[in-house]
């Protein structure tokens, strides 16, 4: 969104630039944004990571290692069922819609954005 005013002998102009929706709407439609299984399961990774925080994803399950690397599609781990068992995103990893690596990367940045911005403007 832009705002401007005009005056005698000047311009003013103000302007909003975005990276994302707040709910992350944009990106979260994306085709990248889920991984679909070889059983046509579709897995959501990236709404887990963005929106999900500590939440239990999988229920019944739990990751383990992999006694075989051709057992796991990683090499390393599968999911094992087991009751009472839950999976959630691991929490260094894990994010709500206001606390997520997208936010962890941005923070504190923004005078550093609005000062490179404001030197390309005044260049042209």
């Amino acid at each position: 969104m832009t705002k401007t005013v005009i005056t005698s002998n000047r311009v003013s102009a103000s302007l909003e630039i975005g990276v994302v929706r707040a709910d992350y709407g944009d990106v979260l439609t994306d085709i990248a944004a889920v991984f679909v299984t070889k059983k046509g399961t579709p897995l959501p990774w990236l709404e887990w990571l963005l929106k999900f925080g500590d939440k239990a994803i999988v229920r019944g399950y739990d990751v383990a290692p992999a006694a075989s690397s051709r057992r796991s599609r990683t090499g390393r781990l599968i999911m094992k069922a087991g009751r009472g068992k839950r999976w959630k995103v691991p929490s260094e990893f894990s994010g709500t819609l206001r606390n997520n690596f997208v936010t962890r990367a941005l923070d504190g940045l923004e005078p550093t954005i609005l000062k490179i911005m404001e030197s390309s403007i005044k260049a042209t």
